[in-house]
């Protein structure tokens, strides 16, 4: 059966466990797994199709900005400007310092919101580039990027939840490790793809 949909997951999971008495734990499973692919201290899930950027407005009454949804983790936060896009700096919350003067911030940090050192002084364009988490599936949203592309760690991280609830210690060990296997091969095919083919070395010979 192909991995393509959230139903189609749920049946491979059913076959899997070959009873259908897990139907009624599913999707509690799938949106544990969802969880557990982002918020784990072992190994989050970082892919290319979770690296996205988006736009917003500053406001000239605050020096706070709310975060993009699904946001996970900053990569870059950039002013769009005519002819020139500088990057703002980032500061630890603790060691970013407030100013009482207006102006372009140049420092940010990230709480539960994005904080500016500076109230802005003009309404200007700032970009956000971040990681996202995946929009979570259910019965209005059949697929994602993570279950076209990995399923296998739907599979492996459900696995882990049922035999968790079903106290199949063993097997829950099992899968865990599987589903933490699962995240870091998708996330050094994700590193490699971010790099260009290594040069080809050349040695000097003598030739007799």
């Amino acid at each position: 059966m192909a991995l393509d949909n959230f139903e189609n997951l749920k049946q491979e999971l059913i076959n899997l466990s070959g009873s259908n008495d897990i139907d009624s734990i599913l999707n509690d499973a799938i949106s544990i797994t969802e969880k557990r692919m982002f918020g784990n201290s072992v190994e989050q899930l970082l892919i290319r199709p979770a690296e996205t950027r988006s736009q917003a407005t500053v406001s000239t009454a605050e020096r706070f900005l709310a975060l993009p949804p699904y946001f996970l983790e900053m990569r870059k936060l950039s002013w769009v400007l005519d002819g020139d896009n500088p990057e703002l700096t980032y500061r630890p919350p603790t060691l970013l310092q407030e100013r009482s003067t207006v102006g372009r911030p140049a420092y940010y940090t990230v709480t539960s919101q994005i904080e500016f050192e500076r109230i802005p002084e003009n309404a200007e364009i700032i970009e956000v580039q971040f990681f996202a988490k995946i929009v979570p599936l259910d019965g209005t949203n059949n697929t994602n990027d993570v279950l076209t592309n990995h399923p296998d760690i739907y599979v492996n991280g459900c696995r882990w939840y049922i035999e968790q609830y079903f106290t199949e210690l063993e097997n829950a060990a099992y899968f865990e490790q599987e589903f933490y296997k699962s995240i870091r091969g998708a996330n050094d095919s994700y590193n490699k793809g971010r790099h260009g083919p290594t040069p080809a070395r050349r040695t000097s010979r003598c030739i007799p």
